[in-house]
């Protein structure tokens, strides 16, 4: 997949998705007929079921794409907020990746985190105290901006 979308401009392609993009509907056109020629040489099948077509909004992995930006989705946003704090290392490991993936749009996330990244440290005893609590309540705060 990667080999095929590397030959393809205007298109993201992450595991099976496959997402294609233009500026405007003539460069969107051009490079959807780019990937299907590729595709249909290397063997590459999609599933017409599948396939949307010129949508003026998408959900793709997280994050609403449309004509004026990217945005995180909603649902991924509200799955944030209503996690529990973390119990172990291995939970806080868990929150701190969704968080990360939303850094774009979570203003000054680096120092909102700091008490929370510094648990993670090799040497780190684990000891939730209200400080960690305060810094992981901050999340429930932050409405996520346009990148």
């Amino acid at each position: 997949m990667v080999q095929i979308l590397e030959r393809c401009p205007g298109t993201l392609g992450i595991y099976d998705d496959v997402c294609v993009f233009g500026r405007t509907e003539e460069e969107h056109d051009k490079n959807l007929l780019n990937l299907m020629e590729v595709s249909r040489a290397k063997g590459l099948v999609f599933n017409s079921t599948k396939c949307a077509i010129k949508q003026p909004q998408i959900s793709f992995y997280g994050l609403i794409w449309d004509e004026e930006d990217v945005h995180p989705d909603p649902a991924k946003c509200d799955n944030i907020k209503e996690k529990p704090a973390p119990t172990t290392v291995k939970e806080l490991q868990q929150f701190m990746g969704m968080i990360q993936y939303m850094s774009p749009f979570i203003p000054k996330l680096s120092s909102h985190t700091d008490p929370l990244r510094k648990l993670l440290h090799k040497d780190a005893a684990w000891q939730w105290t209200e400080t960690h609590q305060k810094s992981f309540e901050k999340k429930s705060k932050a409405s996520p901006r346009k990148r």
